[in-house]
């Protein structure tokens, strides 16, 4: 601590949970837990958010009403680059913020340090300038480490963690978009064999449900319902399951997984799937795509979920990232119901032939 800063302190607590330094002209600095209930009932003049690419947007919706009752009150957001579809709140700032340069309308004041040019050379010593202020300043990022992080370091880490460039959606897209608009079939369908997936967001203010089957070598999948809200969920999967006498896959780790218990009231099959079976699922999809067995009918909504797919890590596997900007229930929900399917398959008995 300089002893510029020293001099201004009146005391230090390091009681857990309650650190805090407190300054002789009676402000106070302090540190919250990032949730719904960690600024509760504060009232504050300004209000930090660091690494801004790991929060959900939702921390902004529990954090500024803390600046309320202040006239200059300011929220300050922080952050290296991120990564589209992943790091919803600096993305949805950083969207904001470019708007609001090219037409001013609102108090906000956005800085980014980057390269300037969208092709860049980033080898090039003059780019580091432009993304790194600090640069060669005294007490600043010295250039021998950006040179021997440049030299050790793969480019995408590099340009991101040093130079403060976003990866390009196309780069952490999981499933290729000319890939998928290639397995749109209108001649194959899910048929009267199906199984059923479910799923709704995070925020509980959309759900989908889709189906799939098997036909021949594919295993078509057919996009049923995508809509806001969740009380329409448990009365269509009731009366869909009752129709095709047959079940629906659900995540235990989801918040689908309110409706387990109301639909085995009504008698309708539920597979449910933990943490292992989800990251099967996912990863079966996936090689589904590439195999090009799947195929769908085109759904605008689950294609726009297939772009916005994104990984989250899952032990020694990935699942899809629920904290992605788009809405993937489309995606999950037709992952779950072909899980369904392929898992039926796979537990088939089988046919053993006889010798005379």
């Amino acid at each position: 601590m300089s002893p510029k800063f020293s001099k201004r302190i009146a005391r230090v607590s390091r009681v857990n949970g309650s650190e805090k330094i407190y300054m002789r002209n009676g402000s106070t600095y302090g540190i919250v837990t990032p949730n719904d209930k960690g600024a509760r009932g504060l009232s504050l003049n300004l209000m930090v958010i660091d690494e801004a690419l790991t929060h959900p947007l939702s921390l902004i919706a529990n954090l500024q009403p803390t600046l309320a009752t202040k006239r200059n009150g300011q929220l300050w957001i922080l952050s290296n680059a991120g990564r589209p579809g992943e790091s919803e709140l600096l993305e949805h700032y950083r969207e904001i913020g470019h708007r609001e340069i090219a037409e001013p309308q609102n108090k906000l004041a956005w800085f980014e340090w980057c390269p300037s040019l969208d092709e860049f050379d980033y080898l090039d010593e003059q780019v580091w300038y432009q993304a790194i202020p600090s640069l060669h300043e005294e007490k600043g990022v010295l250039i021998d480490a950006v040179r021997e992080a440049a030299a050790t370091n793969s480019p995408d880490i590099f340009t991101k963690e040093w130079l403060n460039v976003w990866p390009s959606r196309d780069a952490v897209q999981v499933i290729n978009t000319e890939l998928w608009d290639s397995l749109a079939r209108t001649d194959i369908t899910v048929g009267n064999k199906i199984v059923f997936g479910v799923d709704i967001s995070r925020e509980r203010d959309r759900a989908s449900i889709a189906a799939s089957g098997l036909v021949r070598d594919f295993t078509p999948i057919e996009l049923i319902e995508c809509k806001e809200g969740t009380s329409w969920v448990l009365p269509r999967l009731v009366e869909l399951c009752k129709k095709y006498n047959t079940k629906v896959v659900i995540d235990t780790g989801s918040p689908a997984a309110s409706l387990i218990v109301e639909l085995e009231k009504q008698n309708i099959g539920v597979m449910s799937i933990h943490l292992r079976d989800y990251a099967r699922a996912c990863g079966s999809f996936y090689d589904a795509v590439q195999a090009k067995t799947i195929s769908h009918l085109d759904d605008p909504n689950l294609r726009t979920a297939i772009m916005g797919s994104t990984k989250r890590p899952l032990g020694d596997s990935w699942a899809w990232n629920r904290q992605s900007t788009t809405n993937i229930t489309p995606l999950v929900a037709a992952t779950l119901a072909r899980y369904g399917v392929v898992t039926k398959i796979e537990d088939q008995p089988v046919a053993r032939s006889k010798i005379y």
